[in-house]
């Protein structure tokens, strides 16, 4: 198990965005008849549905937010959402950052015989229920944001694997940055 994080370690630029999202995804799912179980934030560079021996969350229904890369952006030469690579620093650093998120959903799809053409429209009919939602929580975001601080990324199915069916969708948002630590 890993040691706590101090709290004067803890991201107070992007990590806040990454829980906006969050909120306005899991927000926009229980709405439905059927929300997912989990909706959490995860790590990593890939979000795996059925960690463990003992349990897959698919199964439950999972829904989440990665963060899945951030870079500069917010120069004249890289307007967001690009990134600016060649860039010279100020005193503070970078002008704003372009931060990735994914967010996801899984669902279980049925894997014991053949799967019926009825089987596959449920699952069809999950999924893009479920893309709804992300599209929703999209919209939450932009309320809170100027829409010009966000931009969007294709929606992509994902799946079937190990009996999961979902999709995922990436989010950039820029976030203006603030002089976080004093350089020497």
């Amino acid at each position: 198990m890993s040691e706590p994080v101090n709290s004067a370690d803890i991201d107070l630029l992007l990590l806040p965005v990454a829980l906006e999202l969050l909120d306005c995804l899991c927000t926009a799912l229980n709405l439905q008849t059927n929300p997912p179980a989990i909706c959490c934030l995860r790590a990593g560079d890939s979000v795996t549905a059925d960690i463990g021996v003992n349990y897959d969350e698919c199964c439950s229904g999972l829904a989440y937010v990665r963060p899945a890369g951030f870079y500069m952006t917010g120069t004249q030469d890289g307007p967001f959402p690009s990134p600016s690579t060649d860039m010279a620093l100020n005193a503070c650093g970078v002008p704003a950052w372009g931060l990735r998120l994914e967010m996801g959903v899984m669902r279980c799809i049925k894997t014991d015989g053949q799967i019926s053409c009825a089987d596959w429209t449920a699952a069809t009919v999950q999924q893009l229920a479920d893309a709804k939602a992300m599209r929703a929580a999209v919209c939450c975001m932009e309320q809170a944001h100027d829409p010009g601080d966000i931009a969007l990324g294709a929606w992509a199915p994902v799946g079937p694997a190990g009996g999961c069916l979902g999709s995922t969708w990436v989010v950039s948002v820029q976030v203006s940055n603030v002089c976080e630590v004093e350089c020497g």
